[in-house]
């Protein structure tokens, strides 16, 4: 499957997110739904990336390949808008009117219209969907297994939230090792 921009170019490229894996979280999902804690550092592998109305992104679908990628694109095409998409989407956007910011006055539709996204990931083994809409903070997690899918947790997720409470922060910390986008933003490594 390619991925392919509105304009019908190629859009490819391979996202690793080194993480460390620690001890479970209060209110961390089962062992069963995330790795091992004292297990070596892992990589996260993105397979799959589909944004809806993000900024000028109104269907962009992207599905990175196994080996390195490159993505190769004019300027102003929306390299970087999707690689913030794929952020966004596991750590969602604030709903505050700063364009400047990562918030959702930057990135709402250009054509108005519904702001989801997905991300397909996968770690230790284990394969997982995220989804999210931006406008409610709703996500929904999947794991695809051999069985079949089955849904981890849905829950509203806000960025803004002084304190976390649903199970989403946990599962992000129990799977990628990480809860904070700011921390994410100025650590993210795409090799």
């Amino acid at each position: 499957m390619s991925g392919r921009s509105e304009r019908g170019r190629s859009v490819r490229g391979r996202a690793v997110l080194k993480r460390a894996v620690r001890g479970p979280a209060a209110g961390a999902p089962s062992p069963t739904e995330r790795p091992v804690a004292g297990a070596p550092a892992t990589a996260v592998v993105w397979e799959r990336l589909h944004l809806e109305g993000f900024g000028r992104h109104r269907d962009l679908r992207v599905a990175f390949p196994e080996g390195l990628g490159v993505w190769v694109a004019p300027n102003e095409a929306g390299k970087s808008t999707a690689l913030l998409g794929l952020v966004a989407v596991l750590w969602g956007l604030p709903h505050v009117q700063d364009r400047d910011g990562f918030t959702w006055a930057r990135f709402r539709p250009w054509g108005g219209g519904a702001q989801r996204g997905e991300v397909t990931l996968r770690v230790d083994g284990r394969r997982f969907t995220v989804r999210r809409a931006f406008d409610a903070h709703a996500v929904r997690v999947v794991a695809h297994e051999p069985e079949g899918d089955r849904v981890v947790l849905e829950a509203a997720h806000n960025p803004n939230a002084r304190k976390e409470v649903t199970a989403y922060g946990p599962w992000l910390q129990a799977t990628l090792g990480l809860t904070d986008a700011d921390l994410v933003l100025a650590t993210f490594v795409v090799a």
